[in-house]
């Protein structure tokens, strides 16, 4: 695994929640569940027109995956300072503003990086190239063991 795909394991854990949270509207719409949170932290279910059973499996359903989302946003979080923290590890300002513009706050178009920061596309492009070196050498101890790291990495997901 090289810095690239590491840093942007951020951005696949953000469409993961994104996603279980469609999955979570399209659930709660198809089942007629409303839930609400209560002052204690504890979630109130209600459902429409169902009964028995089934009623309480989806409503179990619905509160599992509502679990599974804050589980992730967590993890989310606690992910993302980490990288901040690694970014900030590097010497060079324009490396750690172009690693934290694309991998943190999620900038895709380089372009616009590049119009934000007042330089070329192409200055950008290859100083996000070096700031991914740097990185690598900043943390060698993320990427000298790429089998072990790699599947450390990727369980979480």
């Amino acid at each position: 695994m090289k810095a690239k795909e590491y840093l942007s394991q951020l951005e696949q854990l953000d469409q993961k929640i994104k996603h279980k949270k469609q999955e979570l509207i399209e659930a709660k719409r198809n089942r007629g569940i409303s839930t609400a949170g209560t002052e204690t932290g504890k979630i109130q279910t209600t459902l429409a027109g169902s009964s028995g059973k089934q009623t309480e499996s989806q409503a179990l359903k619905v509160v599992s995956l509502e679990e599974i989302i804050e589980s992730q946003i967590i993890e989310y979080m606690e992910l993302k300072h980490k990288y901040i923290d690694q970014i900030h590890d590097l010497k060079d300002g324009l490396y750690i503003d172009v690693l934290y513009r694309r991998y943190i706050r999620g900038e895709k178009n380089f372009t616009q990086i590049a119009c934000d920061m007042g330089y070329s596309y192409k200055h950008i492009i290859n100083k996000h190239g070096e700031a991914l070196i740097a990185f690598e050498k900043s943390h060698q101890d993320l990427f000298e063991n790429e089998a072990v790291t790699d599947g450390k990495l990727m369980e979480k997901f």
